[in-house]
């Protein structure tokens, strides 16, 4: 049920004009200061493809180089110059076109509709700070009740108690069992520090590794600054070093469990058809049996979600490892973690100066009064989707869902012809992946059925006697009650729209589901305006598109048949050319050097590098449908596409990600395709070359 194909890119349509020799001003002098830490000439990779690591920053060559040599760095070469000290995509800086273009829709008192009015309400209470700063003194009684339980039977009756509405432990969602069926209950790990709906447990895996410790520690600082403003505000801890020793301490328990939880990272190296055993239905009696020590039945009560008759949870062993140190010897370590779950679910509504030490680290600035409305409605827990709903239904329109439906239907189908073309995937393998194509959902700017029927979502005004900490409840159990009345009903691919921010920027496929998913907070002007070409349209969004249809049929995806349910799409001698054509992108990858002595793991990248190779393929099949298409600026845009540079001594903490770093998503995926060689004349001697025998197809005539 987890989504364990995500997708977080950017797009930048329109462009960056190149001048050679000049740049914005900035001094092109060898030897100035500006220049001292940048290599004189580029620093190619020995151990594979021939291109400077330009995502990191610090490592921008002097010269532009030339498109022939590398398309990534050519395309992007002035972003990246004004932001390698920085670091930045260009995609990330239009998110403010959503809370600008929503909080004038909130402001407009003409307009609205069930969504908007009950926004609006939460929006203003947020835009008082004296409010925010009452809502601490709500939330203490809790923290006092739990501060106060002695034993782990007072602490579970705490968290069994009606009048304590803390939900700890689990994430708990409405997601079919079974596409044949009907909607059950999908269960997450409610993490403290990592996001467990997004995989999470890859920061709690024990290693020796440097960078990947350093990935770990820069992913879990910001919740690690929560922790240690919330021991601080609550006085648990009298100052700074107390509070990180808290935080620290408690990080350590909570990975004691939490590295037996579901990450992409997991089943990479497991046997093919694996995967499906990370997928395990319970009855109720059955899941409290898979953890007796926890009062599993009364925290699913909670949530409106006690009357399934199925529960899905991923890698379940997490739940198992925490129920067994659900004792009177971990007291201490488990009611830490209810009050820090308990924090951040409070987060939204609280004082932003509270956690001035949390902005601070991260070089923000404590928000004022109208950026923190905006924050604090825009959480998973509180309003984030009724903005999206906003967003979509009063900034984008309806334009904005037609244009984009028509290129998913056409790159579906283009995957139809791929499979179709593919020698070595036999009859039964070609019609179990057009049978997945077919029932395969796409969720475009709105989950399966719509957003939530706010109509029935009533927040009290201020001026009312409502308080922020009463509508925080109030939204709370609208939340449940809309997902209690989708249980055993048939089913949908919601996914996991409930689990995350819809104005994230950001895209996925869920493999239990079947779904694709654009988010409505991927739309914004660098991946769409109503004005933009079908092919601009293509080489942006679509890619994107691509690559999430693609997820289906990976090493992961491919292990679930049309419906959801563990059974692998290829076997026989299909699995065995599956795996070869795998392998061979893993060897490709294994081979690329990103720094001296830092090679890729190209075991850890082969799904998502899978889904870009694919997701490529998929557009240069559409684009042969565009009358007139202009492949040099199609290349050049998907380019832009992955527009993005870090700060110097930060890439390499992404060593251990799933995703390639994004020069590589670029460079090494147009690079298998003729139409790149054709488009620009690339030959061998080029940069961009790799001769024809070194090149990597999955599925199609040439695979």
């Amino acid at each position: 049920m987890v989504v364990t194909a995500r997708l977080c890119s950017g797009v930048w349509p329109g462009g960056l004009r190149r001048i050679r020799g000049q740049h914005r001003g900035r001094c092109r002098q060898r030897g100035c200061g500006q220049h001292r830490n940048r290599p004189t000439q580029p620093t190619f990779a020995t151990g594979g493809s021939p291109w400077v690591n330009s995502n990191e920053g610090g490592n921008l060559p002097i010269e532009q180089p030339e498109l022939k040599d590398d398309l990534y760095l050519y395309t992007n070469y002035d972003y990246i110059a004004d932001h390698e000290l920085t670091g930045g995509i260009p995609i990330a800086e239009t998110q403010a076109e959503i809370s600008n273009s929503v909080t004038e829709v909130i402001r407009d008192a003409s307009k609205t509709s069930p969504a908007l009015d009950q926004l609006r309400i939460f929006y203003n209470q947020l835009s008082d700070l004296d409010a925010r700063a009452q809502s601490l003194s709500d939330v203490r009684p809790y923290y006092d009740r739990i501060q106060a339980a002695q034993s782990i039977d007072e602490l579970n009756a705490l968290l069994s108690s009606p009048d304590f509405p803390f939900v700890p432990v689990l994430n708990a969602y409405v997601s079919p069992n079974d596409m044949r069926t009907h909607n059950a209950v999908g269960i997450l790990p409610k993490f403290v520090f990592a996001n467990g709906a997004n995989g999470g447990a890859e920061y709690y895996q024990p290693t020796d590794d440097e960078h990947t410790r350093l990935m770990q520690n820069i992913a879990l600082a910001p919740e690690l600054l929560k922790a240690r403003s919330a021991f601080i505000m609550l006085g648990q801890a009298a100052d700074a070093d107390e509070a990180t020793n808290l935080a620290t301490d408690y990080l350590a328990f909570e990975a004691s469990w939490g590295q037996y939880g579901d990450y992409t990272g997991k089943w990479t190296d497991t046997p093919y058809g694996a995967y499906g055993t990370s997928f395990k239905a319970f009855t109720l009696e059955e899941l409290e049996k898979h953890c007796p020590n926890i009062p599993v039945k009364a925290l699913l009560a909670k949530c409106g979600m006690d009357a399934s008759d199925a529960y899905v949870v991923n890698a379940p062993e997490w739940l198992s490892a925490l129920s067994d140190l659900w004792t009177n010897d971990n007291l201490g370590n488990l009611k830490t973690f209810v009050t820090l779950s308990m924090m951040k679910d409070c987060f939204p509504i609280l004082d932003p100066n509270l956690y001035k030490d949390y902005y601070e680290a991260q070089k923000l600035p404590v928000p004022d009064a109208e950026t923190s409305a905006y924050e604090g409605c825009n959480t998973i827990g509180t309003m984030s989707n009724a903005i999206a709903k906003v967003y979509v239904d009063d900034v984008l329109g309806t334009t904005a869902k037609e244009r984009l439906t028509q290129p998913t239907d056409d790159l579906i189908d283009s995957y139809r012809g791929t499979f179709t073309e593919t020698t070595w995937m036999s009859d039964a393998a070609k019609q179990n992946a057009i049978e997945k194509l077919d029932h395969m959902t796409a969720n475009i700017l709105e989950p399966d059925g719509g957003y939530w029927d706010y109509s029935k979502l009533s927040l009290t005004p201020t001026e009312q006697g409502g308080t922020l900490f009463s509508n925080l409840l109030a939204i709370w159990r609208f939340r449940s009650d809309c997902d209690r009345a989708l249980i055993g009903q048939p089913a949908k691919a919601i996914g996991p729209w409930g689990m995350i921010r819809a104005t994230e920027m950001n895209c996925f496929y869920d493999p239990a589901n079947n779904c694709i998913n654009i988010l409505p907070g991927y739309v914004t002007s660098c991946t769409y305006t109503d004005s933009m070409s079908e092919q601009e349209l293509l080489a942006g969004i679509g890619a994107v598109i691509g690559h999430e249809v693609s997820h289906g049929f990976d090493y992961l995806g491919s292990q679930l048949d049309a419906y959801g349910v563990p059974s692998p799409i290829f076997s026989g001698d299909d699995a065995t050319a599956f795996l070869e054509r795998r392998q061979r992108l893993v060897d490709y990858f294994d081979a690329i050097q990103v720094s001296d002595g830092v090679y890729v793991n190209g075991n850890n990248k082969s799904v998502e590098a899978a889904a870009d190779l694919c997701g490529v393929q998929a557009i240069l099949a559409r684009a042969k449908q565009i009358d007139g298409v202009d492949y040099a600026k199609l290349f050049q845009d998907y380019a832009r596409l992955w527009c993005q540079v870090y700060p110097a001594g930060t890439t390499l903490a992404l060593a251990t990600d799933s995703h390639p770093l994004n020069y590589l998503r670029t460079n090494a995926m147009v690079q298998m395709f003729d139409e790149f060689y054709d488009a620009y004349g690339i030959t061998e001697g080029n940069g961009m070359y790799l001769a024809p025998d070194k090149r990597v197809t999955i599925f199609g005539a040439n695979a």
